[in-house]
């Protein structure tokens, strides 16, 4: 009996063993199988940024994220040029059953220039959505709050605080649609709240009545039979505004292309932005407000706005590179016609780490994130900023120019990614269009 027993005791301990032995490695493969799907996903990540950072597209600081196998990454992106020339540094979170797995890793930025820009142009404002319920486009005074390149057009949330300037922004992008294959497309948008669709040069649609959009608060795409049948290669001009009135908003921007069965997210390199001239320097021409300021005024005059930032990281100008200021057009900067002859093209700047500027004109330095371009003070009474610094300048008396010094370069500091310009003349508030045309920033990649 005692045989027994022991032999009986014996065999429980080795079967629990072994079932713990089993239980050990199946958890070792479990483990093993979350890794390498963790792995995986934060190689696609990496594979993402390196390809945005590739095509200039990768904008510093962000926060990109994306799925992989079922498996959410997400990351942040921070300029490191001040450390190692023309770097940033990527590093991702992916979680698996409640585990964390991280990854960071340097990414080049590319010297090679490219000859085309995605995406569409992108002007922002900030609107009191409640006075903009029965006009559209609503009414705008002040000048945009942001001008960028973007390549995302789809946009969910409880809040406006995924887009600028929320909750009540108004958006008009802008560019060309480039027809990447022969056949039908066929449109789906839905807006919370308002949106118009422009395709070479017709009103196509406008979901807008009195009051709210007719689109507003639904949870998926309206199919308004915008069906168009175009060739490949044909460069569409194209135009599309949203708004939303405040509170939860939502844009979504589909189509179903030529061999699809289905609606997908229109992809950002069917566009080409508008205001980008090409060229092996990366040229855009940006319009601006003459009367814009960054600086203090003379005057409190009702003509007189903010100047609007530039996103430079969004036209592919990273830290490090070296930029060229212009101007095309220009402007009359006095009010009555006898001096009508004298048009000006004088600009001052700077940069910034932000995009945050005192909208009060009679503040001083109110572009508090400037940062030191190395090329010293303008010596002006009003050009308060420490950190100011010519683009170009120069006056036509009807005759000839003079006091042209030419564009001036300068090289992109260590963090910064948003350029602010201004009229010289712009403190008094009221120039205007001169006869060379509207005036606008020529902005070149000088090395």
């Amino acid at each position: 009996m005692l045989w027994v027993v022991v032999t009986a005791a014996i065999l429980a301990v080795a079967t629990g063993g072994m079932l713990r032995l089993n239980a050990m490695a199946s958890q070792t493969v479990s483990r093993s199988e979350e890794r390498a799907q963790a792995e995986a996903a934060l190689d696609g990540w990496v594979s993402l940024v390196k390809a945005q950072a590739q095509n200039r597209l990768l904008l510093m600081p962000s926060s990109p994220s994306a799925t992989f196998g079922g498996v959410l990454v997400t990351g942040s992106v921070t300029d490191t040029s001040s450390v190692m020339a023309r770097t940033a540094q990527a590093t991702a979170v992916a979680v698996v059953k409640g585990r964390s797995y991280r990854r960071t890793v340097t990414v080049g930025l590319p010297l090679k220039e490219t000859t085309e820009a995605v995406g569409l142009f992108g002007t922002y404002w900030q609107t009191n959505g409640t006075d903009s319920w029965w006009e559209w486009p609503p009414k705008l005074t002040d000048s945009p709050t942001l001008m960028r390149v973007d390549t995302q057009f789809e946009y969910s949330g409880q809040t406006m605080s995924f887009m600028p300037d929320a909750p009540s922004p108004f958006v008009i992008w802008e560019g060309t649609l480039v027809v990447p294959e022969t056949g039908t497309y066929t449109f789906s948008i839905s807006a919370d709240n308002c949106w118009s669709l422009w395709i070479n040069g017709s009103n196509v649609y406008d979901a807008f009545y009195a009051g709210f959009s007719h689109e507003g608060y639904r949870s998926s795409p309206v199919n308004r039979g915008l069906t168009f049948n175009w060739t490949k290669g044909q460069r569409l001009p194209f135009r599309f505004y949203f708004m939303d009135y405040g509170g939860a908003g939502r844009l979504i921007f589909r189509w179903q292309a030529p061999g699809n069965t289905a609606y997908v997210p229109v992809p950002a390199d069917v566009f080409r932005p508008a205001n980008f001239v090409g060229g092996t320097r990366r040229t855009f021409t940006i319009p601006w407000r003459a009367n814009a300021v960054y600086n203090t005024t003379l005057e409190d005059s009702p003509t007189v706005v903010s100047a609007t930032p530039i996103d430079l990281q969004s036209l592919g100008f990273y830290p490090g590179d070296r930029i060229r200021l212009s101007m095309s057009g220009g402007w009359n900067a006095w009010s009555w016609p006898a001096n009508r002859e004298y048009i000006f093209q004088n600009m001052s700047a700077v940069i910034s780490s932000s995009r945050a500027i005192n909208r009060n004109p009679r503040a001083t330095n109110r572009v508090p994130s400037a940062l030191n371009t190395g090329l010293g003070q303008i010596t002006n009474p009003h050009a308060d900023q420490a950190n100011d610094f010519w683009g170009d300048q120069g006056y036509f008396d009807g005759a000839t120019w003079s006091g042209q010094l030419g564009p001036q370069g300068v090289t992109i500091p260590a963090g910064g990614r948003y350029l602010f310009v201004q009229g010289w003349d712009s403190y008094w508030g009221d120039n205007g269009i001169s006869r060379l045309g509207l005036n606008n920033v020529v902005i070149e990649r000088a090395n």
